[in-house]
């Protein structure tokens, strides 16, 4: 069984893609922002993370570098699912070393299927 690690600061959009998730029969480890996610991260590396890019006290463009600066973890795929349809944000996740970029609403389906892509 694959594990993933799902990071975000939204309690009810947060459990609705852990389940879909655990449906598809991934383990999911969920954690509600990048302070968070660092600690997950250094307790056991997942196989995928689905991360949101707006969130208290850390970002999750500060989760994708922490992740990319670490050997353990570099080549560790990335999802960043975000509401934020602004133009820096458009280019950031042209430049910055994420695997997909997906917008919220997104479809269970569309998550699944870049996922099962990505692993």
């Amino acid at each position: 069984m694959r594990n993933l690690l799902l990071v975000d600061d939204e309690p009810s959009f947060r459990r609705l893609i852990a389940l879909t998730l655990q449906g598809a029969g991934y383990r999911v480890r969920e954690v509600e922002d990048g302070v968070q996610a660092l600690d997950a991260l250094q307790e056991s590396v997942p196989d995928l993370v689905v991360t949101d890019l707006s969130m208290p006290r850390l970002d999750g463009w500060e989760v994708v570098r922490w992740l990319r600066a670490n050997p353990a973890t570099a080549h560790t795929p990335v999802v960043v699912l975000t509401a934020n349809t602004d133009d820096e944000t458009h280019r950031r996740s042209q430049v910055e070393p994420i695997n997909s970029f997906l917008l919220k609403p997104v479809s269970s389906q569309q998550l699944l299927d870049v996922v099962k892509r990505l692993l």
